[in-house]
C-alpha cells in the first residue's frame, strides 16, 4: 500500500491541486495546436471555464490507468519469478535487474493504454476550448454532439497518434 500511496495517490493529488494553475496554459496550448493565431484573454478565460472538467477527467484517467498498468506489469512479472523460486525472489534486487527494454516496454504499454482510455476527454477538451461559435454548452453536450455528427470513432481516435507521442 505504501507503493500505491507514493506512486499513484500523491501524483494524482498533485494533478488535482495544480489544475487551476495549469488550465490557463492548457487552454493556450489548445489554441496554438488548432492554429488559432488570433485569440484574446477573454477567449482563453472562457476556454478555461468550459474546459476545466474534461481536462480534469482526462488527467485523472491518464494518471490512474498509466500507474495501475505500469505497476501491474511490474509486480505481475515479479510474482511470476517469485512463484518459480521464492527463496531468491527479492523485489528490490529484481527491480534493479530489469533491462532497459523491459522498462521501456512496460512504460510504452502503460502509456498507450492510458492514452486510449483518456483520449475522448482530450478530444472534448480541445473541441470545447477552441470553438469559435458557441456550439457546445459543456462536456456532455460535446460528447453527444460529436458522437451524433461525427461517430464515436472520431471521439476515440481523433488525435490519438499525437496524444500518444506527446
Amino acid at each position: 500500500f505504501k507503493a500505491i500511496r507514493e506512486n499513484w495517490l500523491a501524483p494524482t493529488l498533485g494533478d488535482v491541486a495544480s489544475l487551476p494553475c495549469r488550465i490557463f496554459f492548457d487552454a493556450k496550448k489548445q489554441f496554438l495546436q488548432m492554429n488559432h493565431t488570433t485569440y484574446n484573454f477573454w477567449q482563453v478565460m472562457k476556454a478555461c471555464k468550459i474546459g476545466i472538467l474534461p481536462v480534469f477527467i482526462r488527467d485523472i484517467i491518464f494518471r490512474a490507468v498509466f500507474n495501475c498498468t505500469n505497476y501491474a506489469l511490474l509486480y505481475g512479472h515479479y510474482y511470476y519469478s517469485w512463484f518459480q523460486n521464492p527463496r531468491t525472489a527479492d523485489f528490490y534486487a529484481y527491480e534493479s535487474r530489469l533491462t532497459s527494454n523491459q522498462r521501456v516496454g512496460r512504460l510504452l504499454m502503460a502509456t498507450i493504454l492510458a492514452a486510449v482510455l483518456s483520449n475522448p476527454f482530450d478530444v472534448v477538451a480541445t473541441k470545447v476550448m477552441t470553438q469559435q461559435y458557441d456550439k457546445y454548452t459543456g462536456m456532455v453536450d460535446c460528447m453527444k454532439t460529436v458522437t451524433r455528427e461525427e461517430t464515436a470513432k472520431k471521439l476515440w481516435l481523433s488525435g490519438f497518434g499525437a496524444r500518444t507521442a506527446f
